[in-house]
Protein backbone atom coordinates (compact mmCIF):
# COMPACT_ATOMS: atom_id res chain seq x y z
CA UNK A 1 0.00 0.00 0.00
CA UNK A 2 1.25 3.31 -1.34
CA UNK A 3 0.52 6.40 0.81
CA UNK A 4 1.21 9.51 -1.07
CA UNK A 5 0.86 13.75 0.36
CA UNK A 6 1.12 16.75 -1.69
CA UNK A 7 0.49 20.53 -1.30
CA UNK A 8 -2.06 21.79 -2.74
CA UNK A 9 -2.70 25.43 -4.28
CA UNK A 10 -3.95 26.23 -1.03
CA UNK A 11 -1.25 26.98 2.03
CA UNK A 12 -2.26 24.85 4.35
CA UNK A 13 -4.48 22.16 2.37
CA UNK A 14 -2.97 18.81 1.54
CA UNK A 15 -4.10 16.06 -0.98
CA UNK A 16 -3.64 12.51 0.43
CA UNK A 17 -3.77 9.64 -1.73
CA UNK A 18 -3.69 5.72 -0.81
CA UNK A 19 -3.11 3.25 -3.16
CA UNK A 20 -3.26 0.06 -3.11
CA UNK A 21 -4.89 -3.42 -4.79
CA UNK A 22 -6.38 -6.55 -3.82
CA UNK A 23 -4.43 -9.95 -2.53
CA UNK A 24 -7.15 -12.17 -3.66
CA UNK A 25 -5.01 -15.29 -3.08
CA UNK A 26 -4.29 -14.02 0.44
CA UNK A 27 -8.36 -13.72 0.93
CA UNK A 28 -8.86 -16.94 -0.66
CA UNK A 29 -7.07 -18.23 2.39
CA UNK A 30 -8.57 -16.42 5.51
CA UNK A 31 -11.96 -15.14 3.57
CA UNK A 32 -13.18 -18.01 1.08
CA UNK A 33 -16.11 -17.00 0.67
CA UNK A 34 -15.36 -13.43 0.11
CA UNK A 35 -13.25 -14.34 -2.74
CA UNK A 36 -15.77 -14.51 -5.01
CA UNK A 37 -17.38 -11.17 -4.00
CA UNK A 38 -13.59 -9.20 -4.81
CA UNK A 39 -13.73 -11.24 -8.19
CA UNK A 40 -17.08 -9.71 -8.91
CA UNK A 41 -16.49 -6.39 -8.62
CA UNK A 42 -14.38 -5.21 -11.68
CA UNK A 43 -15.47 -1.17 -11.24
CA UNK A 44 -16.32 1.33 -8.85
CA UNK A 45 -16.37 5.11 -8.25
CA UNK A 46 -17.82 6.41 -5.08
CA UNK A 47 -17.70 10.20 -4.07
CA UNK A 48 -18.77 11.02 -0.67
CA UNK A 49 -20.61 14.54 -1.44
CA UNK A 50 -21.99 17.69 -0.06
CA UNK A 51 -25.57 16.98 -1.26
CA UNK A 52 -27.47 14.65 -4.10
CA UNK A 53 -26.24 16.91 -7.28
CA UNK A 54 -23.59 15.49 -9.43
CA UNK A 55 -21.69 18.23 -9.27
CA UNK A 56 -21.88 19.11 -5.55
CA UNK A 57 -18.68 19.43 -3.66
CA UNK A 58 -16.90 16.32 -2.24
CA UNK A 59 -14.55 15.14 0.39
CA UNK A 60 -13.83 11.58 -0.24
CA UNK A 61 -13.40 9.87 -3.49
CA UNK A 62 -12.89 5.88 -3.83
CA UNK A 63 -12.38 4.20 -7.18
CA UNK A 64 -11.54 0.60 -8.25
CA UNK A 65 -10.68 -0.47 -11.22
CA UNK A 66 -9.42 -4.86 -11.87
CA UNK A 67 -8.42 -4.78 -8.52
CA UNK A 68 -6.62 -1.53 -7.99
CA UNK A 69 -7.95 0.71 -5.38
CA UNK A 70 -7.40 4.35 -5.03
CA UNK A 71 -8.67 6.64 -2.16
CA UNK A 72 -8.18 10.60 -1.80
CA UNK A 73 -8.90 13.17 0.32
CA UNK A 74 -8.40 17.02 0.76
CA UNK A 75 -7.21 18.10 4.58
CA UNK A 76 -6.19 21.11 6.38
CA UNK A 77 -4.33 19.51 9.39
CA UNK A 78 -6.96 17.02 10.80
CA UNK A 79 -10.08 18.07 8.70
CA UNK A 80 -11.46 17.12 5.65
CA UNK A 81 -11.53 19.94 3.06
CA UNK A 82 -14.52 19.74 0.16
CA UNK A 83 -13.07 19.74 -3.14
CA UNK A 84 -14.69 21.06 -6.49
CA UNK A 85 -14.82 19.49 -9.67
CA UNK A 86 -11.11 20.84 -10.70
CA UNK A 87 -10.21 18.96 -7.65
CA UNK A 88 -9.16 21.83 -5.88
CA UNK A 89 -10.31 23.21 -2.17
CA UNK A 90 -13.36 24.83 -2.12
CA UNK A 91 -13.07 28.36 -0.69
CA UNK A 92 -15.98 29.74 1.66
CA UNK A 93 -14.88 33.52 3.02
CA UNK A 94 -11.36 33.51 2.37
CA UNK A 95 -10.90 29.89 3.73
CA UNK A 96 -10.91 26.24 2.64
CA UNK A 97 -14.37 24.92 3.55
CA UNK A 98 -14.19 22.23 5.69
CA UNK A 99 -16.47 19.02 6.10
CA UNK A 100 -18.42 19.16 9.20
CA UNK A 101 -18.44 17.93 12.52
CA UNK A 102 -21.17 15.42 13.42
CA UNK A 103 -23.83 15.34 13.61
CA UNK A 104 -23.55 15.83 9.89
CA UNK A 105 -26.00 14.47 6.68
CA UNK A 106 -23.59 13.60 3.49
CA UNK A 107 -24.54 11.99 0.21
CA UNK A 108 -22.28 9.02 -1.47
CA UNK A 109 -22.78 8.49 -4.96
CA UNK A 110 -21.59 5.38 -6.84
CA UNK A 111 -21.18 5.45 -10.39
CA UNK A 112 -19.24 3.33 -13.10
CA UNK A 113 -20.39 0.29 -11.24
CA UNK A 114 -19.88 -3.08 -13.08
CA UNK A 115 -19.67 -6.59 -12.06
CA UNK A 116 -18.12 -9.41 -13.98
CA UNK A 117 -20.02 -12.60 -14.03
CA UNK A 118 -18.17 -14.22 -16.14
CA UNK A 119 -16.10 -16.33 -14.31
CA UNK A 120 -19.42 -17.50 -12.78
CA UNK A 121 -20.79 -19.55 -15.87
CA UNK A 122 -22.23 -16.48 -17.29
CA UNK A 123 -19.90 -16.98 -20.68
CA UNK A 124 -22.32 -14.95 -22.92
CA UNK A 125 -22.46 -11.70 -20.60
CA UNK A 126 -18.56 -11.36 -19.30
CA UNK A 127 -19.45 -7.81 -17.37
CA UNK A 128 -22.87 -6.36 -16.36
CA UNK A 129 -22.93 -2.14 -16.19
CA UNK A 130 -25.24 -1.56 -12.59
CA UNK A 131 -27.08 1.78 -12.33
CA UNK A 132 -25.99 5.01 -10.64
CA UNK A 133 -26.70 4.98 -6.78
CA UNK A 134 -27.04 7.97 -4.51
CA UNK A 135 -27.15 7.20 -0.24
CA UNK A 136 -28.08 9.32 1.99
CA UNK A 137 -25.87 9.28 5.10
CA UNK A 138 -26.66 10.67 8.08
CA UNK A 139 -23.47 10.52 10.51
CA UNK A 140 -24.20 11.13 14.04
CA UNK A 141 -21.78 11.24 17.44
CA UNK A 142 -24.20 11.38 20.53
CA UNK A 143 -25.03 9.29 22.35
CA UNK A 144 -22.07 7.52 20.38
CA UNK A 145 -21.17 6.69 17.03
CA UNK A 146 -24.33 6.09 14.63
CA UNK A 147 -24.37 5.72 10.90
CA UNK A 148 -27.56 5.29 8.96
CA UNK A 149 -27.94 4.78 5.41
CA UNK A 150 -30.74 5.36 2.99
CA UNK A 151 -31.35 5.31 -0.74
CA UNK A 152 -32.01 8.73 -2.20
CA UNK A 153 -31.96 8.15 -6.28
CA UNK A 154 -30.96 5.19 -8.28
CA UNK A 155 -31.15 4.67 -12.18
CA UNK A 156 -32.47 2.35 -14.34
CA UNK A 157 -30.98 -1.32 -14.50
CA UNK A 158 -30.03 -2.56 -17.24
CA UNK A 159 -31.93 -5.16 -19.30
CA UNK A 160 -35.00 -4.81 -16.84
CA UNK A 161 -37.23 -6.09 -19.46
CA UNK A 162 -35.30 -9.21 -20.24
CA UNK A 163 -35.33 -10.48 -16.92
CA UNK A 164 -38.71 -9.67 -15.36
CA UNK A 165 -39.64 -12.81 -15.63
CA UNK A 166 -37.16 -14.04 -13.00
CA UNK A 167 -36.59 -10.44 -11.04
CA UNK A 168 -39.19 -7.12 -11.10
CA UNK A 169 -35.98 -4.63 -11.44
CA UNK A 170 -38.31 -1.64 -11.73
CA UNK A 171 -40.09 -2.99 -8.15
CA UNK A 172 -36.99 -3.63 -6.89
CA UNK A 173 -35.64 0.54 -7.59
CA UNK A 174 -39.02 1.55 -5.95
CA UNK A 175 -38.77 -0.47 -3.10
CA UNK A 176 -35.03 0.88 -2.38
CA UNK A 177 -35.80 3.87 -2.60
CA UNK A 178 -38.63 4.08 0.16
CA UNK A 179 -37.82 1.04 2.09
CA UNK A 180 -34.07 0.80 2.46
CA UNK A 181 -32.56 1.69 5.96
CA UNK A 182 -29.31 0.57 7.23
CA UNK A 183 -27.97 1.26 10.67
CA UNK A 184 -24.41 0.75 12.15
CA UNK A 185 -23.90 1.78 15.98
CA UNK A 186 -20.50 1.69 16.89
CA UNK A 187 -19.52 1.31 21.08
CA UNK A 188 -18.03 4.39 22.11
CA UNK A 189 -15.83 3.03 24.35
CA UNK A 190 -11.83 3.09 24.32
CA UNK A 191 -10.27 -0.06 24.64
CA UNK A 192 -13.77 -1.93 22.41
CA UNK A 193 -14.63 -2.32 18.93
CA UNK A 194 -17.60 -4.05 18.39
CA UNK A 195 -20.50 -2.66 16.50
CA UNK A 196 -24.18 -3.48 15.60
CA UNK A 197 -25.77 -3.53 12.21
CA UNK A 198 -28.70 -3.59 11.54
CA UNK A 199 -30.93 -3.57 8.05
CA UNK A 200 -34.29 -3.32 6.40
CA UNK A 201 -35.02 -3.49 3.31
CA UNK A 202 -38.15 -4.67 0.48
CA UNK A 203 -37.55 -6.67 -2.49
CA UNK A 204 -40.54 -7.66 -5.25
CA UNK A 205 -41.33 -11.54 -5.01
CA UNK A 206 -38.71 -12.99 -7.02
CA UNK A 207 -38.55 -16.75 -8.88
CA UNK A 208 -38.26 -19.79 -6.74
CA UNK A 209 -34.51 -20.14 -8.24
CA UNK A 210 -33.24 -16.79 -7.70
CA UNK A 211 -34.66 -17.33 -3.83
CA UNK A 212 -32.90 -20.77 -3.42
CA UNK A 213 -29.36 -18.91 -4.54
CA UNK A 214 -30.08 -16.09 -2.31
CA UNK A 215 -30.41 -17.79 0.23
CA UNK A 216 -27.66 -20.29 0.04
CA UNK A 217 -25.45 -17.19 -0.71
CA UNK A 218 -26.75 -15.65 2.78
CA UNK A 219 -26.30 -18.71 4.78
CA UNK A 220 -22.77 -19.29 3.73
CA UNK A 221 -21.94 -15.58 4.16
CA UNK A 222 -23.64 -16.21 8.10
CA UNK A 223 -21.88 -18.86 8.81
CA UNK A 224 -18.35 -18.20 7.90
CA UNK A 225 -18.66 -14.78 8.91
CA UNK A 226 -15.69 -14.05 6.68
CA UNK A 227 -17.13 -10.44 5.53
CA UNK A 228 -17.37 -9.24 8.87
CA UNK A 229 -14.37 -10.45 9.57
CA UNK A 230 -12.64 -9.18 6.80
CA UNK A 231 -13.98 -5.43 7.27
CA UNK A 232 -12.71 -5.84 10.94
CA UNK A 233 -9.46 -6.60 9.63
CA UNK A 234 -9.04 -3.93 7.36
CA UNK A 235 -10.36 -1.54 9.07
CA UNK A 236 -8.32 -2.25 11.94
CA UNK A 237 -4.90 -1.87 9.64
CA UNK A 238 -6.07 1.50 8.21
CA UNK A 239 -6.47 2.54 11.77
CA UNK A 240 -2.97 1.87 12.55
CA UNK A 241 -1.63 2.88 9.44
CA UNK A 242 -3.56 6.54 9.70
CA UNK A 243 -2.35 6.99 13.12
CA UNK A 244 1.43 6.90 11.49
CA UNK A 245 0.63 9.00 8.67
CA UNK A 246 -0.64 11.71 10.86
CA UNK A 247 2.82 12.56 12.09
CA UNK A 248 4.02 12.50 8.87
CA UNK A 249 1.30 14.84 7.50
CA UNK A 250 1.18 17.36 10.27
CA UNK A 251 5.04 17.76 9.95
CA UNK A 252 4.75 18.36 6.01
CA UNK A 253 2.20 20.82 6.68
CA UNK A 254 4.58 22.44 9.37
CA UNK A 255 7.43 22.64 6.54
CA UNK A 256 5.30 23.87 3.93
CA UNK A 257 2.77 26.62 5.66
CA UNK A 258 4.46 29.38 4.07
CA UNK A 259 6.08 28.22 1.28
CA UNK A 260 3.88 27.80 -2.37
CA UNK A 261 2.48 25.25 -3.72
CA UNK A 262 4.51 22.06 -4.75
CA UNK A 263 4.29 20.01 -8.20
CA UNK A 264 6.48 17.20 -6.92
CA UNK A 265 4.23 14.61 -4.97
CA UNK A 266 6.30 13.58 -1.83
CA UNK A 267 5.49 10.05 -0.94
CA UNK A 268 4.57 9.99 3.06
CA UNK A 269 6.94 7.07 4.79
CA UNK A 270 7.65 6.21 8.31
CA UNK A 271 10.10 7.64 9.94
CA UNK A 272 13.70 6.31 9.01
CA UNK A 273 11.82 3.68 6.98
CA UNK A 274 9.56 2.44 3.65
CA UNK A 275 6.12 3.59 2.66
CA UNK A 276 3.74 2.03 5.04
CA UNK A 277 2.51 -1.63 4.52
CA UNK A 278 -1.17 -2.51 5.16
CA UNK A 279 -0.88 -6.11 6.78
CA UNK A 280 -3.25 -8.33 8.10
CA UNK A 281 -2.47 -11.74 9.68
CA UNK A 282 -2.94 -14.79 7.21
CA UNK A 283 -2.45 -18.43 7.84
CA UNK A 284 0.84 -19.19 6.61
CA UNK A 285 0.60 -21.96 3.72
CA UNK A 286 1.93 -24.74 6.31
CA UNK A 287 -0.81 -24.06 8.83
CA UNK A 288 1.27 -24.26 12.00
CA UNK A 289 1.97 -20.46 12.38
CA UNK A 290 0.40 -17.17 11.45
CA UNK A 291 2.04 -14.77 8.90
CA UNK A 292 1.47 -10.87 8.53
CA UNK A 293 0.54 -11.68 4.18
CA UNK A 294 -0.59 -8.53 2.74
CA UNK A 295 -4.14 -8.56 1.87
CA UNK A 296 -3.53 -5.46 0.07
CA UNK A 297 -0.23 -4.72 -1.69
CA UNK A 298 1.26 -2.17 -4.07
Amino acid sequence: TKYSVAATKVTGVLRVVMRTEFNVPAIAKKYPQVEQLVKLIGSLKLSVQESQNEKAAKSLVLSIQDGHIEVSVLCKERHLVWRDANDEPVMKDGQPALVPEPPVTLHARVTDLQIRIRDFGCWFVPSLDLPMMCFQVEVKADPYPQIVLSCEEMGAFPMETFVKPFFDLRAMRYLLMHDLRIQVHISDLADADEFQFMGHVQIPRLASLVVKCLKMFARKQMQSGDLIRLLRDVFQSIGSDFALQEKECDEFAKNNAAKPAQSEEVVAAQPDGPPVQLEAEVVAEDGDEKSPTALFGW
